[in-house]
């Protein structure tokens, strides 16, 4: 993204990049794997709680963007989300404004947080 979209470099040495990705047993976080024909096609990073499942990330080879791997991703966690009785699927932040994200926004329905509340006060929601 960076070199595609002009994003900033943020370099990561191995180490850092294994201790902060890598290196973890987390029991909430679940990797989604997409194979075509035995190869890797695209990976869906989500978090699961007793209530949601929660996407964090998404990276899928640029051959395959034409069939849309996003909305495959996004279907595939719903599903999963529908089979194991969660009652939410977080698509994660939303940036109305951001190309990247423009996706998110045709999905409903969806709640959007009003203001930045800090951590110790209750969020406020509106229907989007």
């Amino acid at each position: 993204m960076h070199r595609q979209k002009g994003w900033p470099w943020h370099p990561i040495d191995p180490v850092k990049y294994f201790q902060s990705y890598l290196g973890g047993d987390w029991p909430f976080a679940r990797e989604f794997l997409y194979f075509e024909q035995g190869h890797l096609v695209g990976v869906g990073l989500a978090d699961i709680t007793p209530t949601a499942l929660s996407s964090v990330y998404f990276f899928h080879d640029p051959a395959w963007r034409p069939r849309a791997p996003g909305v495959f991703s996004i279907l595939q966690q719903l599903a999963y989300a529908q089979r194991h009785g969660l009652r939410y699927h977080y698509l994660g932040y939303w940036i109305a404004g951001c190309p990247s994200m423009a996706y998110k926004g045709q999905y409903r329905p969806h709640e959007l947080l009003v203001g930045s509340p800090p951590d110790d006060v209750e969020p406020t929601w509106m229907a989007g």
